[in-house]
């Protein structure tokens, strides 16, 4: 089972930015209203709300023009992931106890499902806003139906317990990668496998689709990042971190650019503080930027649907703004 987590906004450093590849990471908040670790962090598809849950038994909401928590959902079991629904009216989720829970953030209505059958590692939501997808312990992949409330479909490829999935963007495909160090990518028409991918020698803990859709980003347990074809299944180019310790939480910029990835190992700084580490990595020329250190137990990280916003989640939430790069007409347009 998915290990108690931690949420971050892009919280890439100590210092007021970062840059790599003409990009810049500026330091805009600290968020700290949790009281314990947090473990996840999702903004809501027009990018005006972000949710996150922590070990306090909270999800909170919160306004992303101002960055000040406007909602509560207190669980009666510790939360792990969160997913908006489309319309941003919604939000499901999952906790520790395995229950599925949809919250309806104005009214205050929270609508609680049986168990979902299996020890639930993250929550991702299809862009039709139809479908949710719960990575398990069991092996399993929940396939599970909005509109129906229901559960649709278990997925059954894996060998081992299945950790973190995504779509991608046009939704007609799934990546899922676990502790069997395989992905695998589905097709969400017939909830068939389309391609597995080997190549990691230790657990993957996060995967993500580019914003094309044509490759995918796993980091594992092996010290390395990987880009993946997923037409041909091919490993495109790795990143191998030979002092760090597992790139659990990585995000692929909506421009398509570049990655941002943050590690797990912990170290000692000057102060005798434990400090991780986050990059900003570009698979097409290699550039890599690492930033300053950061205080640990980070395990999510969240970039806005814009491209805008990166939130970084650990002890705290580490909200940055994204400078420097030419943002898709898409995401322009969806912002304004």
């Amino acid at each position: 089972m998915r290990a108690k987590c931690a949420v971050f906004a892009v919280s890439v450093i100590m210092m007021s930015s970062l840059s790599a590849n003409g990009v810049t990471l500026e330091k805009v908040t600290v968020l700290n209203d949790h009281t314990q670790i947090v473990s996840y962090v999702a903004f809501s598809p027009d990018g005006k709300q972000m949710a996150t849950c922590s070990e306090d038994n909270m999800v909170f909401i919160w306004d992303t023009a101002n960055w000040k928590h406007t909602g509560t959902l207190r669980s009666e079991d510790e939360p792990l992931a969160v997913a908006f629904a489309k319309d941003g009216k919604d939000i499901f989720v999952v906790d520790h106890d395995n229950r599925l829970s949809k919250w309806g953030i104005e009214s205050g209505v929270r609508q609680t499902n049986d168990k979902v059958g299996c020890a639930v590692n993250d929550l991702k939501i299809s862009p039709d806003g139809k479908t949710l997808a719960i990575p398990c312990d069991s092996k399993a992949i929940v396939i599970w139906n909005v509109a129906e409330n229901k559960l649709e479909k278990k997925l059954e490829g894996h060998k081992n317990d299945v950790m973190s999935l995504g779509f991608s963007p046009d939704g007609l495909k799934l990546v899922s990668g676990g502790k069997d160090r395989q992905l695998i990518v589905w097709d969400t028409a017939e909830w068939k496998q389309l391609q597995v991918m080997k190549g990691h020698t230790q657990d993957i803990l996060s995967v993500v689709f580019s914003p094309s859709g044509e490759q995918v980003a796993s980091g594992a347990n092996d010290n390395k990042v990987s880009v993946w074809d997923v037409k041909s299944g091919e490993r495109r180019i790795e990143l191998a971190k030979h002092e760090q310790e597992g790139d659990r939480a990585i995000a692929w910029h909506p421009a398509g650019e570049f990655l941002i990835a943050t590690d797990r190992k912990e170290r000692k700084d000057s102060g005798g503080e434990e400090t991780c580490e986050t990059i900003v990595w570009n698979p097409a020329n290699g550039d890599i930027q690492a930033a300053a250190p950061v205080s640990c137990r980070v395990n999510y990280l969240g970039i806005s649907p814009d491209g805008r916003t990166v939130a970084v989640g650990a002890r705290d939430i580490s909200i940055y703004a994204v400078k420097g790069v030419i943002l898709p007409v898409s995401a322009v347009l969806r912002k304004e």
